[in-house]
C-alpha cells in the first residue's frame, strides 16, 4: 500500500478519533459505547502508528500520527479527578513526563554542554574572551586566585538563598517562556549559561582555584543545572510544537504540548528552592570538602534515581486491553 492509500483508508477513524480525544479531555465523553469506541480507535490508531514507522519514515503523516497516538494515550490513561493531588504530581505526573520526554532534555544538556565546552576553549585561547560573559570585578578576583563567592560570608544566609533562588526562577522562567520563540531563545539561553560556567571553570583553572570553585558549586550545582534543563526541555517541546505542529493548527499543537512542557517547569521549582537552600547556607560555610562533594553526589543521585524509577508501576503500557478511562 502506497502512502496515499494508507492515508485515504485510515483517516475517518483518525479524525473520529480526534473527536473523540478532544471530547474526553473536556469531560463531555461518557457513555460506554463512547468509551469502547475511543479504545477501539486509539488501538487501531497505535497500529497505524507502527505501519507508518515501518513503511513511511520521515513522512508528514508520520509525525501527525505520532501527535495523534500520544495526546489520546494521555487523555486516555490519565485519571483527571485525581491528577490535581500533589502527591499524585510528585510520585507520577512528573517523572513519567520526563521519561516521556527524555530526548528534549537530552538536546538541551547537549545545548548547555555545547557552551561549556566553547566558553572553556576560548578562554584557554585568550583570557579576555572571558570578560563577554563574566563582569570585571569576577574576573579581577579570579586572577588574583580568590573567588569572588568569598564575600558571600559576610552576607545573612538567608539574604543569599533568597537572592540565589529568585536568579534562578528568572532563568529558568525565561529558558522555559523563550519555548514560544520557536525554540530559538531557549537554545540561546541554555548555550550562554553553559558558557559562562565553561568561562568561569577555565579561568579558574588558569589561576589555580578550580578547586576551590568546585567545592563552592558542587553541592548546590547538580540541582541547579538540572532545574534550567527541565525548563528548557519544557521551552523545547513548546518550540517545536510551534515549528511542526503536524496536522494541527500551531495553537493547538501548543496547547496540547504546553501542558507536559508546563510539568516540567513546574517540576523544577522544588529543585530551584532545594539548591537556593543549600547555597545560601551550606555552600559557603566552612564544611569539609569531601563532604560537600557527597552532598552533591548524593542530592544528584536521589533526584535522578526519583525521575527515571518513580510511577513506574502505575504506568500503563500501550495496548493494554483495560484503560481506566473516567
Amino acid at each position: 500500500m502506497n502512502e496515499r492509500a494508507f492515508i485515504e483508508s485510515r483517516w475517518q477513524d483518525w479524525t473520529r478519533l480526534e473527536g473523540l480525544v478532544e471530547a474526553l479531555e473536556k469531560g463531555r465523553l461518557r457513555t460506554h459505547k463512547e468509551i469502547q469506541e475511543i479504545l477501539r480507535l486509539y488501538r487501531r490508531a497505535a497500529s497505524d502508528l507502527a505501519e507508518a514507522q515501518t513503511h513511511f519514515a520521515g513522512s508528514e503523516v508520520l509525525d501527525k500520527l505520532q501527535l495523534l497516538v500520544g495526546r489520546s494515550y494521555g487523555a486516555i490513561y490519565q485519571k483527571p479527578e485525581k491528577q490535581l493531588g500533589a502527591a499524585v504530581y510528585v510520585t507520577r505526573t512528573l517523572p513519567q513526563t520526563f521519561r516521556s520526554n527524555f530526548g528534549y532534555f537530552i538536546f538541551a544538556l547537549t545545548v548547555f554542554a555545547f557552551g561549556l565546552i566553547v566558553g572553556a576553549v576560548v578562554v584557554q585561547a585568550d583570557e579576555r574572551w572571558a570578560e563577554l560573559c563574566l563582569p570585571t570585578a569576577a574576573i579581577e578576583s579570579i586572577q588574583r586566585g580568590e573567588l569572588w563567592t568569598n564575600l558571600l560570608s559576610v552576607v545573612p544566609s538567608s539574604i543569599i538563598s533568597a537572592f540565589v533562588l529568585y536568579n534562578n526562577a528568572v532563568v529558568c522562567f525565561t529558558v522555559f517562556a523563550l519555548g514560544l520563540s520557536l525554540g530559538i531563545g531557549t537554545i540561546c539561553v541554555l548555550f550562554l549559561n553553559g558558557m559562562v560556567i565553561g568561562t568561569t571553570m577555565s579561568l579558574s583553572w588558569n589561576h589555580g582555584i578550580l578547586g576551590q570553585l568546585g567545592s563552592f558549586v558542587v553541592g548546590h550545582g547538580v540541582l541547579e543545572i538540572s532545574a534550567v534543563l527541565l525548563c528548557g526541555a519544557g521551552g523545547l517541546m513548546m518550540g517545536e510544537a510551534l515549528v511542526r505542529p503536524g496536522r494541527y493548527r500551531r495553537l493547538d499543537a501548543l496547547r496540547i504540548r504546553a501542558r507536559e512542557a508546563l510539568a516540567l517547569a513546574v517540576g523544577a521549582v522544588p529543585f530551584l528552592a532545594a539548591a537556593g537552600f543549600i547555597e545560601g547556607y551550606i555552600s559557603p560555610g566552612d564544611l569539609h570538602q569531601p563532604l560537600k562533594y557527597a552532598l552533591g553526589v548524593g542530592t544528584g543521585t536521589m533526584l535522578y534515581l526519583y525521575l527515571f524509577t518513580s510511577g513506574r508501576r502505575a504506568e500503563p503500557q500501550p495496548g493494554d486491553a483495560e484503560a481506566p478511562v473516567t
